[in-house]
C-alpha cells in the first residue's frame, strides 16, 4: 500500500566540514539496488506529458535544484538545492522516496512526507516537489503490444496519448547514447583549413518520419549549425584564435539538455558529437538575452553599432516561437514531418509577418524603446533592411530614452539611506489592498503558470500581515488560499491563527492546532499559573474558538491524545479541555451536549431524560431536586452511565456550592443525600475499558469519601465559631474532595461582601493548609489570595488599615511560593509593583520573607522574577540594603552567575 514507511536511520552531516553535502543528511541504504530495465518517470503539467526520465541506471536518483549534487534538477523557486532522493527496495521489489528536509516539502498525491523517512510509492501514483506544478508518475517498461505495432504500420489510426507515451520513451532511450571513442583534440583536428568549407544548395533528410524501424518513435535531438554564405551579412570579423558566431536551429520541441548535442546518464553529460559543441561556445543560450544589463556597460552609440555582431545570434529566439497546440491542429500527418520542414515553414510565416523599416523606426522613437525586448529586431530591420543611417537611430532611441528604471533605482537607494522602508513597505500595502481583485489575482492559475515570487514574497513578516489582511476580505480567492498554504508549509502556523478563513482549510488548521497545542503542553509542564502558559493558552483558544465546527475537531483530538497517552499528558489534555470549554461558555455557545456526547460510545447510551435532565441544570447554573433524582438513579444502577459525564466542572461547581456556601446548604435536607453522593461519585469512582471496549468500576473508596463529605457538611452547617472546630476541620480536609469543599466555603467567607474588617485567621489558616496538602488546588487558592487583595484595596478604610490587612494576604502569597507557587505568586507581586497597586513598603515585607525560605542554588526562572524587585531602589535603597544584609547578598550571588546575569539583562 502507497504510505508505508519503513524505519531507516538518516545519516546527519558532519557539521565540522567547511561544506556540507547536503545529500549526506541521509545515507543511501544497503537494500538499494538498480531498478528493472526500462524503468522510467512520466513528467506531466496539468494533463500534457512533457518528458520521460529513465530511472534503470542505478539504486539512487537525487532530485532538486543543484545540478551539481542532483541527477534531475527541478527548476522551482519552492524547490530545495536537493529536495528528495528516489530509491528501489531490491528485495521488496519496490521504489521508495525519502524527503531531504526540504523547505516546502516532498508529496505524495496529497500527502506531505515526513523529513528523513522511507515512504514506498506504488506504480503510477504521482508526487511532485514543493508548490510546482510539474507531477512525477513511476512507470516500468513500456511494452509495445499488438495493437500498437499494428498502428505503426498504419492499419489502425494511434491515438494522440499513446503516440505521445510511446514517442517521448524512445526519446528518452536515445538521449542515453554512450559518449563517441574520440577525444576532444581528434574532434577538432580538421584536414584542411575552415576557411576552405564550400557552401552548396543540397538538403540532405534524414529520418524524415522520425522512425527508425529498430527503435521506434522518436523525438528528433539534433541541433544545426548554420553559417551565412552571404559576406555582407557576416558583419561581424571574426578576431584572431575565434570563431565566427553561429546561429543554433534547435529542434521543434524544448529539451532539458545540458549542452547542445548530449544526453545525461545519470548526473555526467555525455557528448555524442564534440566537436559540434565547439559551436555553442560563443552563442547565448535561451533567457540570457538581457539588453537591461547589455544597456548600462556600453554607450547607445557603441550598443548600436556593435549590434551587427551579435544580432545573428538572436535570430533563434523568432524561429523558436512555436505553440503547443500546433501538432493538434495540423493532425497526425503534419506531426510526422521533419523538424527542420515545420520550423522552416514557421520560419517563412514569421519573416512575412516582420516590420518595415518605417515602422522599426518609428518603434525606436518610442518612449522607452531601449528598454523593450523588440528593440534589436527593430534596429536589424533599419540598418539592414532600411540601409537606415546609424546617427539616425541613434538619435530616435536617445530621443525616447525616460530613464524609468534607473530612476527608480535610485529613488529606491534613497529611501533605503533615509531608512524609510517601512513607511513605502505601509503605502504599498494600502494600495494593493485598495486596488486588490480576487479575479485578476486567480487568472495566474487559469493560466497554468506558476506564482514564481511568492515563495520570497511569504518570507517577510509585513506581506504575510497584508496576505492575511486580503484573506479576510476575500476568503473565496485561490491565489489567497493557496499564498496561506504556503506560509503554513513554511512554518507561521502561529500567525495564522488570526486568519479566521485559515479554519475552513483541514491541513492547515491541523497545523496551526498541532502547533499551539504542543506550546500549551511545553509551558504546562511549568505550570498552569504562569504568564507564559495563559498567553500559550490564549493563542489556543483563539485558534479553536473561531466556529463550532473548529471546538468540536480540537475536543475530539484531545480527548484521543489524552486516552491514548494517560498520565500527565492526559491531565493537560482535559484541563485544556475545560477551559476551551468555559472560553466556548463565555461566547455563548452551549457545549454540554458535546461534552457528553464524546463520553458516550454507539454501544453504550445513555438515557434521552438523563441527559436532559444534566443539561437543563448545567444551562441555568443551578440545580434541582428533581433534575439531579434522576441523575442519581442513573448512578446507582447495576450499569451506570460513563463517570466523566458527571465529572463536568461546571457540575461540580454547582454541587460544591449547594453543599459548601458559608451561608449554609442550599438543598433540602430530604434530598441532599443525593447531591453529596454525585459529588462522592465523581470524586473517587474509577473506570476502565477492557479490550472488548466493556466499561468497568471501581466503588471502593465511595462510601468512605461520601462519609467524609456528609461530617464535613454537617460540621459547617451546624458551626457558630470556626476557631473551635477548627482541629476537625483540619483533620477532614485531608479527603481531595473534602478539601475542596472547605476551600470553596472559605471563598465564599472571604469575599462575601457582608463581611467586612480583619480576614479571620481561622479561614486563613484552612487557606494555608489546604494549600499544603493539594497541590491541585493551588490555583483556586492562588486566584482566592488575588481576589481578597483587590476586595481590601477597595474598602472604604484608612490607609494604615488597608496595608495591614493586605499585608495579611502578602503572608498567604509567601506560603504559596513556597509549596511550589513559586513562578506565578512572583509574576504576580511583580505585575502589581509594576502597576502601582501595591506599596513599595508591602514589596519589600514580600522579598524579606522570601530571601528567609530560600536557599542556592537559585533557578533562572527565580532569578529573572525576583532579582529585579530586590535591585530596584524604591524597594532596596542603600539604608534597606544595609538594614538587610540578605538582599545584598542574593544581588551579590546572582551577579556571579552569567547565565542568570545575562537573562537578567
Amino acid at each position: 500500500m502507497t504510505g508505508e514507511t519503513a524505519k531507516t536511520p538518516p545519516v546527519k552531516a558532519d557539521a565540522t566540514t567547511a561544506q556540507i553535502d547536503e545529500k549526506a543528511k541521509f545515507a543511501v541504504p544497503n537494500w538499494a539496488s538498480r531498478p528493472p530495465a526500462g524503468s522510467h518517470l512520466d513528467v506531466c503539467k496539468g494533463e500534457q506529458l512533457i518528458q520521460k526520465l529513465m530511472i534503470d541506471e542505478k539504486p539512487a536518483y537525487y532530485f532538486g535544484r543543484n545540478p551539481k549534487q542532483v541527477d534531475f534538477a527541478v527548476e522551482h523557486a519552492s524547490c530545495s538545492r536537493v529536495h528528495a532522493l528516489l530509491l528501489y527496495h531490491g528485495v521488496l521489489k519496490r521504489f521508495a522516496l525519502v524527503d531531504m528536509e526540504s523547505s516546502h516539502g516532498t508529496f505524495l498525491g496529497a500527502v506531505r512526507l515526513e523529513p528523513l523517512k522511507v515512504v514506498f510509492v506504488d506504480i503510477g501514483v504521482p508526487f511532485h516537489f514543493g508548490a510546482s506544478t510539474r507531477r512525477y508518475t513511476l512507470r516500468l517498461k513500456l511494452v509495445q503490444s499488438k495493437e500498437t505495432e499494428d498502428e505503426e504500420k498504419g492499419e489502425k489510426m494511434p491515438s494522440e496519448q499513446e503516440l505521445e507515451n510511446v514517442t517521448e520513451y524512445n526519446t528518452a532511450l536515445n538521449r542515453r547514447i554512450p559518449q563517441l571513442p574520440i577525444s576532444a583534440e581528434e574532434a577538432r583536428r580538421k584536414k584542411r583549413p575552415r576557411g576552405n568549407v564550400a557552401f552548396i544548395e543540397q538538403e540532405e533528410i534524414i529520418n524524415p518520419e522520425d522512425v527508425d524501424p529498430s527503435i521506434g518513435r522518436f523525438r528528433n535531438l539534433v541541433a544545426t549549425a548554420i553559417i551565412s554564405n552571404n559576406p555582407n551579412k557576416r558583419t561581424a570579423p571574426a578576431t584572431k584564435g575565434q570563431e565566427p558566431p553561429r546561429k543554433i536551429v534547435r529542434p521543434f520541441r524544448d529539451v532539458s539538455l545540458t549542452s547542445p548535442m548530449c544526453s545525461t546518464l545519470g548526473g555526467m553529460a555525455l557528448n555524442a558529437a564534440p566537436d559540434l559543441e565547439l559551436y555553442s561556445k560563443t552563442l547565448p543560450e535561451p533567457g540570457q538575452h538581457n539588453l537591461r544589463e547589455l544597456v548600462p556597460r556600453l554607450s547607445l552609440h557603441c550598443f548600436i553599432h556593435r549590434f551587427a555582431c551579435i544580432h545573428t545570434s538572436f535570430r533563434w529566439t523568432a524561429m523558436s516561437r512555436i505553440r503547443r497546440n500546433t501538432r493538434k491542429s495540423r493532425g497526425l500527418a503534419e506531426s510526422r514531418r521533419p523538424e527542420f520542414c515545420r520550423i522552416r515553414k514557421m520560419d517563412e510565416e514569421e519573416e512575412s509577418n516582420e516590420m518595415t523599416p518605417d515602422e522599426a523606426l518609428q518603434f525606436l522613437k518610442a518612449p522607452e524603446a531601449i528598454m523593450e525586448p523588440g528593440v534589436v529586431e527593430a534596429l536589424r530591420v533599419y540598418l539592414e533592411e532600411g540601409s537606415g543611417c546609424t546617427e539616425t537611430a541613434i538619435e530616435a532611441v536617445v530621443t525616447g530614452y525616460r530613464a524609468y528604471a534607473q530612476s527608480v533605482n535610485i529613488m529606491s537607494d534613497w529611501l533605503t539611506t533615509l531608512e524609510a522602508v517601512k513607511s513605502v513597505e505601509n503605502t504599498l500595502a494600502t494600495l494593493i489592498a485598495k486596488h486588490f481583485s480576487p479575479d485578476i489575482a486567480d487568472t495566474i492559475f487559469e493560466d497554468g503558470g506558476v506564482i514564481e515570487w511568492l515563495p520570497e514574497l511569504i518570507n517577510h513578516r509585513r506581506w504575510r500581515t497584508l496576505l492575511y489582511e486580503l484573506m479576510d476580505q476575500f476568503p473565496n480567492c485561490l491565489m489567497l488560499n493557496f499564498a496561506v498554504k504556503l506560509i503554513s508549509d513554511a512554518g507561521f502556523q502561529t500567525e495564522i491563527s488570526t486568519v479566521s478563513s485559515a479554519a475552513q482549510q483541514l491541513d492547515i488548521f491541523s497545523r496551526v492546532l498541532l502547533t499551539s497545542i504542543d506550546t500549551v503542553l511545553v509551558e504546562h509542564r511549568k505550570g498552569c499559573l504562569t504568564a507564559a502558559y495563559e498567553k500559550a493558552f490564549g493563542e489556543l483558544a483563539r485558534v479553536v474558538c473561531q466556529a463550532e465546527h473548529t471546538y468540536v475537531y480540537t475536543i475530539a483530538l484531545l480527548k484521543a491524545v489524552g486516552s491514548s497517552q494517560g498520565g500527565r499528558i492526559l491531565a493537560a489534555c482535559e484541563q485544556m479541555a475545560d477551559s476551551l470549554r468555559a472560553e466556548m461558555e463565555g461566547r455563548e455557545h452551549e457545549t454540554t451536549a458535546l461534552r457528553t456526547a464524546l463520553a458516550q460510545t454507539a454501544d453504550d447510551q445513555v438515557a434521552s431524560h438523563f441527559t436532559q435532565a444534566l443539561l437543563n441544570m448545567v444551562s441555568r447554573g443551578e440545580l434541582n431536586p428533581a433534575d439531579v433524582t434522576i441523575i442519581y438513579d442513573q448512578y446507582i444502577l447495576p450499569l451506570p452511565p460513563p463517570i466523566s459525564i458527571i465529572r463536568d466542572p461546571i457540575f461540580i461547581e454547582l454541587l460544591l456550592d449547594s453543599l459548601f456556601h458559608f451561608q449554609g446548604p442550599k438543598t433540602i435536607p430530604e434530598h441532599r443525600f443525593k447531591y453529596i453522593f454525585l459529588l462522592a461519585c465523581a470524586a473517587s469512582v474509577s473506570e476502565t475499558r477492557s479490550s472488548n471496549g466493556r466499561r468497568t468500576q471501581s466503588r471502593l473508596e465511595l462510601d468512605n469519601c461520601r462519609q467524609c463529605l456528609d461530617d464535613a457538611v454537617s460540621l459547617l452547617e451546624g458551626m457558630d465559631d470556626l476557631l473551635a472546630e477548627l482541629n476537625e476541620l483540619l483533620h477532614a480536609i485531608k479527603v481531595p474532595v473534602v478539601a475542596a469543599g472547605v476551600l470553596y466555603y472559605v471563598q465564599t467567607l472571604l469575599l462575601s461582601e457582608e463581611k467586612t474588617g480583619d480576614p479571620p485567621g481561622a479561614a486563613l489558616c484552612l487557606l494555608d493548609h489546604i494549600s499544603t496538602l493539594h497541590p491541585n488546588l493551588h490555583a483556586k487558592a492562588f486566584d482566592i489570595c488575588c481576589q481578597l487583595y483587590e476586595k481590601i484595596a477597595g474598602e472604604n478604610e484608612a490607609a494604615e488599615v488597608i496595608m495591614e490587612r493586605q499585608r495579611l494576604v502578602v503572608d498567604r502569597l509567601v506560603h504559596l511560593l513556597s509549596v511550589g507557587g513559586a513562578i506565578p505568586v512572583l509574576e504576580k507581586v511583580w505585575e502589581m509593583f509594576r502597576d502601582g497597586q501595591i506599596d513599595a513598603s508591602l514589596v519589600r515585607y514580600f522579598a524579606m520573607e522570601v530571601l528567609e525560605i530560600i536557599a542556592p542554588p537559585f533557578s533562572d526562572d527565580l532569578i529573572a522574577l525576583f532579582l529585579p524587585l530586590v535591585s530596584d531602589e524604591e524597594i532596596f535603597d542603600k539604608a534597606a540594603q544595609e538594614r538587610f544584609p540578605a538582599a545584598g547578598e542574593f544581588i551579590e550571588h546572582c551577579r556571579q552567575l552569567e547565565p542568570s546575569t545575562s537573562a537578567v539583562a
